[in-house]
C-alpha cells in the first residue's frame, strides 16, 4: 500500500474515530506533519478507551493464534485464546503483554 493511500484511510479513521474532520489549519501543514498529527490524535483517542485497547489485545491474540495455526502447523483445537487485560505503561511508554504458552 502506498503512502497516499495509507494517508487517506488514516484520515478516514480519523473521521471515524473523532466523528470530526481535522482542524483546518492542519491543511497548511506538509504532508507528513499533517499525517504524524492524525496518527497522534487517532492514537491518543485509543488510548482513552479501555474498550478499543481491549478489542485490540483481542485482535492481535486472535491473530498470533492464525498465525500458530497456519504457520506453525498447530492443531486449531490446540490452540485457545483466554482473556486479555491491561498492563499499565512504563515510564518509556511500552506496555509489557505477557503471552501464556502451554502444551500438552
Amino acid at each position: 500500500m502506498g503512502e497516499d493511500e495509507q494517508a487517506a484511510l488514516l484520515e478516514g479513521i480519523y473521521r471515524t474515530r473523532l466523528k470530526q474532520q481535522p482542524p483546518a489549519e492542519w491543511a497548511e501543514l506538509d504532508a507528513q506533519q499533517r499525517t504524524q498529527n492524525m496518527r497522534q490524535a487517532v492514537l491518543d483517542s485509543w488510548a482513552q478507551s479501555k474498550l478499543l485497547l481491549r478489542q485490540l489485545a483481542q485482535q492481535r491474540a486472535a491473530a498470533i493464534k492464525a498465525y500458530l495455526v497456519e504457520q506453525g502447523k498447530l492443531d486449531d483445537e490446540r490452540v485457545y485464546l483466554i482473556d486479555v487485560n491491561l498492563g499499565e505503561p512504563e515510564s518509556n511508554g511500552r506496555v509489557l503483554t505477557p503471552l501464556h504458552l502451554d502444551s500438552e
